[in-house]
């Protein structure tokens, strides 16, 4: 064995982006990627190609990306007020390189969490306009707080080899990561930090009203769409908390249990938007002629500090999940 290769050999093979399946990955990522301009083509290919490099430099971006190489997805760079998204209809996750490298890279994991997130999913699950209010707002904030914990996992294993990214992170101090962090130190138990990540995703009052208030507004829109075509079919099915759980997956199995997500923290509304989806899915359901989605009635009241003024009523919610399931829905 020569010198160099000793050298190597001793080195913390874990930052070095190797083995076959990670090069097809960067390989079929790469040739993916459109430009935002057929001009700059060569230029932001080698960009997005470089930052897809250093993600593989941990082990958790590594997976997510070979992952997320085999679901077919293209790429693209945009720029806006936003740090990127994933469209998992269409396929296409865009990522804003103005942000900067930490945050991009930050961005390219999270987005790549909600392709895989869709991929797992039963192949019955409903479109998101047709779930029930309560449905929607169960799944949708679990598919945030687990990208988000996902997220927390890759930015912790940047501590040495991607410095950068993990100086940002704590610059930024997300609750999310900082619980990660917290539990890893603690335990070094990363399934039990990812665990800590997620629930602490319902604990931060911004996220949680920034992603309700979008949320309202999808809904409004879905509704007022359908009163226009007629179509009867929204807010009707019901998604088990199960299916919600499974879908959030760590290392190929479920780390979030079907109780967290019972919980009144997770499970609570505003009860004004509460008294706005009643009023939203009621108006819908007379234009169409069908029964009213009144499964946010169920769900926990809180105030606009999180605290939590009356708890949800599951035996009501089961009541309704009963009457809708011989609506038609699940």
């Amino acid at each position: 064995m020569s010198g160099s290769v000793a050298e190597f050999m001793e080195k913390d093979v874990q930052k070095y982006a190797c083995g076959e399946k990670a090069r097809q990955a960067k390989k079929v990522l790469t040739a993916a990627f459109t430009a935002s301009d057929s001009r700059k083509q060569k230029e932001e290919s080698a960009e997005f190609e470089r930052l897809i490099g250093q993600v593989m430099k941990t082990d958790k971006g590594r997976d997510t990306l070979i992952e997320l190489s085999e679901l077919g997805y293209t790429f693209a760079f945009e720029t806006g007020d936003y740090g990127g998204f994933c469209e998992a209809t269409s396929k296409k996750i865009v990522v804003n390189p103005t942000f900067g490298d930490a945050y991009a890279m930050q961005t390219i994991v999270h987005e790549g969490q909600h392709a895989i997130q869709s991929a797992h999913e039963p192949e019955n699950t409903p479109n998101v306009e047709q779930m029930t209010v309560a449905s929607l707002l169960r799944h949708e904030r679990a598919m945030e707080a687990d990208a988000c914990a996902h997220e927390s996992a890759f930015i912790y294993q940047c501590r040495d080899v991607l410095p950068e990214v993990y100086a940002e992170a704590e610059k930024n101090d997300m609750p999310m990561f900082r619980a990660f962090v917290a539990e890893m130190d603690k335990s070094g138990d990363e399934k039990k930090a990812m665990r800590a990540s997620f629930q602490a995703w319902y604990g931060y009052d911004y996220f949680r009203d920034f992603y309700d208030d979008a949320h309202r507004d999808e809904i409004k829109f879905y509704a007022g769409k359908g009163k226009e075509s007629g179509r009867k079919d929204l807010f009707c099915k019901t998604v088990p908390a199960q299916d919600v759980a499974d879908a959030c997956l760590y290392k190929g199995k479920s780390y979030v249990s079907v109780d967290m997500l019972m919980t009144d923290r997770a499970f609570s509304v505003l009860k004004k938007d509460k008294a706005a989806y009643m009023k939203i899915t009621a108006d819908y359901a007379a234009a169409v002629g069908v029964k009213a989605d009144e499964s946010v009635w169920a769900m926990a009241e809180r105030d606009k500090t999180g605290k939590i003024t009356r708890p949800a009523q599951h035996k009501a919610n089961a009541v309704f999940a009963a009457a809708l399931k011989q609506n038609g829905g699940r």
